[in-house]
């Protein structure tokens, strides 16, 4: 007897004689969920590849998905093999059904590979499931060759057999496909994808396991008698059924409960690193804070040593006056605050210029003039006025700032050139006049010596009169 042969039916076999097998149907279903739970390993590695900060950790994950989901595979198609029942008895080579695992974690870490794109075209696609088709199919027929029936000659059909294949190529890339297809229907929920992607990737590969297997003809024939020597290097499936099934589930187990581990992990790192910037970006905004408010400090010892300040409501109700206002009113701050500017109103301007300014601050315009005021001992003073109104989002005032500046002097100075100017036009106006007379006079002279001299010669005297 050969080990591991290899053959495809021929003419030459009588196939009237061939055994029927039979399913068990629990297992079964119980080899499409390790497939599916083999399929969803490789979505949730995928995730933790993507979200690994370094290049060696997102090859560690690749190494961990591909053994899991390989041995997720291998298990499948184990517990597919042992659903599988003939009439006689059958054995495993352990060597060949323990090699048999290494095609399908090649063909799974060629499917994390693939999986793991953003994006694929159309050849990158057919090309992977080509690869990821013969990985499944090579470790399928590996452990195929693993399994001995006693006075039983095992045949391929090669129309199943080139049928297993191409299935495997179509259903490897439809499983491929699931996953960049799968981003078009996010709205359905990220889990929810993944564990449809995972069934469909569980399907694809079933389907071609129970394919491969309809391609096996077993053929009775007694010179295919298994010695006891033989028998010895075999195993019988029975008892390692649950501890294949146990060990396989609890490795996917491991990985996917790893891959929440890490997820869970990767986001608390994530929110920590979130919660450091945030509680970076505050330090720095409460120093930009407590620098912006020692400015405006200054700025307000500055403008209270120089200038006379007063703050409003929108109604203009004084909410702040500080000591210069105090000081050239003569009001004391709390006599002030509360009041409106109608305690300082002097009666000099019109009511026309009052409400010009506040149409003016109460459509948040600057108001800019000299206003002249009363003070509490009845005194008047000057100030060079600027009111600034402060906006809400809504564009209307909520408050007004009024900056003056004493120009009582200069006004009086003003006052006094201008009057100093209207006595001198007076006096030149009366000088004016004077000098008209003097003229007027003059003239008045000269006629009457012109007369007296003329007078003179007609009789016969000489002029007394000297002219011009």
């Amino acid at each position: 007897m050969q080990i591991c042969e290899f053959r495809f039916i021929s003419s030459g076999v009588d196939q009237s004689v061939v055994y029927k097998g039979e399913y068990n149907i629990p297992l079964v279903v119980l080899s499409v969920i390790i497939a599916s739970m083999a399929g969803y390993v490789a979505l949730k590695i995928v995730d933790r590849i993507k979200q690994a900060p370094t290049s060696r950790s997102k090859i560690n994950w690749g190494i961990v998905g591909a053994i899991a989901m390989g041995i997720g595979i291998w298990s499948m198609h184990f517990t597919g093999m042992l659903a599988f029942s003939l009439p006689v008895k059958i054995y495993y080579d352990p060597t060949v059904t323990l090699i048999s695992v290494l095609p399908g974690i090649i063909a799974s870490a060629i499917a994390i590979s693939f999986l793991n794109a953003e994006k694929i075209s159309f050849w990158r696609l057919n090309l992977g499931g080509v690869l990821l088709g013969v990985g499944i199919g090579t470790m399928h027929y590996t452990g195929m060759a693993a399994m001995f029936a006693e006075n039983t000659m095992m045949y391929y059909h090669p129309g199943f057999f080139a049928l297993s294949i191409l299935v495997a190529h179509v259903l490897a890339t439809i499983a491929l496909f699931v996953k960049f297809a799968s981003r078009q229907v996010k709205r359905f929920g990220s889990e929810a994808v993944a564990v449809v992607s995972a069934i469909i990737m569980g399907l694809a590969i079933v389907c071609m396991h129970y394919t491969g297997m309809l391609a096996a003809i077993h053929v009775p024939d007694l010179k295919m008698t298994i010695s006891q020597d033989m028998a010895e290097m075999l195993i019988e499936p029975g008892g390692l059924v649950f501890f294949i099934i146990l060990g396989t589930v609890i490795i996917m187990g491991i990985t996917i409960g790893g891959t929440y581990v890490d997820k869970y992990l990767h986001e608390l790192r994530t929110l920590v690193s979130k919660l450091n910037e945030e509680i970076n970006r505050r330090e720095i905004v409460e120093k930009d804070l407590h620098k912006s408010l020692r400015e405006i400090r200054d700025i307000k010892f500055a403008m209270d040593e120089h200038t006379i300040v007063a703050i409003t409501d929108p109604k203009g109700i004084i909410t702040y006056a500080n000591d210069k206002f105090s000081s050239i009113s003569k009001y004391a701050r709390e006599e002030l605050v509360g009041q409106d500017h109608r305690i300082v109103n002097s009666g000099y301007h019109p009511k026309e210029f009052m409400r010009e300014l506040w149409r003016t601050i109460a459509g948040g315009k600057v108001w800019k003039g000299e206003i002249k005021n009363r003070a509490k001992d009845g005194s008047y003073y000057w100030v060079d006025t600027t009111i600034v109104p402060f906006l809400n989002d809504q564009g209307n005032p909520y408050q007004y700032i009024a900056i003056r500046n004493d120009i009582t002097e200069s006004k009086l100075s003003e006052q006094q050139i201008k009057a100093a100017h209207i006595e001198l036009a007076e006096k030149m106006a009366e000088t004016e006049k004077l000098n008209t007379t003097m003229t007027g006079r003059e003239l008045r002279i000269i006629e009457v010596k012109e007369e007296v001299n003329k007078l003179s010669k007609e009789l016969g005297r000489p002029a007394p009169y000297k002219l011009g």
